[in-house]
């Protein structure tokens, strides 16, 4: 996992809940979305995209690799994720705006069948 200060980049990071909410728009859902819906689509964004955790303390962002959010499932509406296996909840999840516009074009993609 790693580490690295937010200073500017905070204006370019999107909460993964309002990214889920935008790629269920973006498929074409109509809302108001469930928060069943959220997780779903936040598991696709966790997919396609590399997921931060925010902290506003220390203002440092920590990047996840696939592999540490092996085994988590997003609840509330994708403003946690929760593992089975003991290891404290994650919060404050973020995706970069350049990796979710990235993510909705593959998504639309394979929407469209192109």
């Amino acid at each position: 996992m790693d580490s690295f200060e937010l200073g500017d980049r905070s204006k370019a990071l999107v909460p993964l809940a309002e990214a889920a909410a935008i790629m269920c728009f973006e498929v074409g859902m109509t809302g108001p979305y469930s928060l069943h819906n959220i997780d779903t689509m936040a598991d696709t964004i966790a997919q396609l995209c590399t997921l931060y955790v925010a902290s506003s303390a220390d203002e440092t962002m920590k990047a996840f690799q696939k592999d540490d959010l092996h085994g988590g499932r997003f609840i509330d509406g994708a403003k946690r994720m929760v593992f089975d296996d003991g290891r404290p909840a994650l919060e404050h999840l973020v995706v970069t705006r350049t990796e979710l516009r990235a993510a909705l074009v593959v998504v639309q993609r394979l929407r469209d069948g192109s």
